[in-house]
């Protein structure tokens, strides 16, 4: 165990999953009431995170890095990267996401940044892409389950930084890139032990209504399930949390409208800024994030 680790420890329901070995749905909301929508990511926080080590440590400077894993509230095993400082602390905490389908790795670089710069961080692997886990879009209701799983493993995440000796409860933000800005929304809604969140080319569900198979039956049906987890329900609730959302003019994926209308809906205190750019946003947006974050969060500037 590393210095500082964990201490001990309108509609029906949508129908069970039928995939084995996989959660039951979770039921939907009884109204569209944001007290009612967080019951949907509710999970007991006392149970233990049976935390593991995966690897004895790969030291890049002067952090760190492991490959984790710990307890998904919904079942199995939710894979992590984890960056830690050099030093004995107090260290702020950071969660980090990536696009949609991503792994662990892949904002490894940023949690080495924000570790160099005095935060331990968590990247961690979406549910989806585990053994036996379906896909997101698959427009069907395993895309609801497979988010609400997601949003739980990020929200374990956070208890994971705040079970460790070296991090201070009161500076953990979060950064999410595409999907994982998107999600970021549903969790700022939700998560409010994050103080900051660094939401990049993020935006609602309002894509999957463009994006809709027309070989597929029910999408009435499916729209409506998916309702009770549309990122913009959320985003309006996510104060006291602060958040950031970076998007670009030119991104055809969300699209200008809906890009706009996430800004609106966000809650304050915000900070939400265009740049002139596509999906991938550039490097001014980069740096603005940064400085943002390092604000936010009272990280070493460097």
């Amino acid at each position: 165990m590393i210095a500082g680790a964990c201490r001990t420890n309108d509609a029906v329901n949508p129908p069970t999953t039928a995939a084995s070995g996989l959660a039951a749905s979770v039921p939907l909301p009884v109204s569209l009431q944001i007290e009612d929508l967080r019951k949907q990511f509710d999970y007991e926080r006392s149970s233990p995170l049976n935390y593991r080590e995966e690897n004895t440590g790969a030291v890049e400077g002067d952090v760190t890095t492991y490959d984790i894993s710990y307890d998904s509230p919904r079942g199995g095993r939710t894979e992590a990267l984890l960056a830690v400082p050099a030093g004995a602390g107090p260290f702020a905490g950071m969660v980090f996401m990536g696009g949609l389908g991503a792994t662990k790795s892949a904002m490894r670089g940023d949690a080495i940044l924000y570790a160099k710069r005095g935060a331990v961080g968590v990247s961690i692997s979406q549910s989806q892409t585990r053994s036996g886990h379906p896909g997101l879009f698959s427009y069907t209701p395993t895309d609801r389950d497979e988010i609400i799983t997601t949003v739980l493993d990020l929200r374990r995440a956070v208890d994971l930084l705040l079970a460790r000796h070296d991090v201070e409860p009161t500076r953990i933000g979060y950064e999410g890139f595409s999907h994982g800005a998107a999600t970021g929304g549903l969790l700022a809604g939700v998560e409010h032990r994050i103080s900051a969140f660094l939401l990049k080319s993020g935006g609602s569900l309002a894509f999957l209504r463009r994006e809709f198979p027309q070989s597929k039956a029910k999408k009435d049906e499916y729209l409506a399930l998916m309702d009770s987890i549309d990122q913009i329900r959320f985003v309006p609730h996510a104060s006291p949390s602060a958040l950031f959302l970076q998007n670009g003019t030119e991104d055809a994926f969300f699209g200008l409208d809906d890009m706009k209308a996430w800004h609106s809906a966000a809650s304050e205190p915000k900070k939400a800024r265009f740049y002139q750019s596509g999906h991938d946003l550039g490097g001014q947006a980069v740096l603005d994030g940064i400085v943002w974050l390092t604000e936010r969060l009272r990280l070493e500037r460097s």
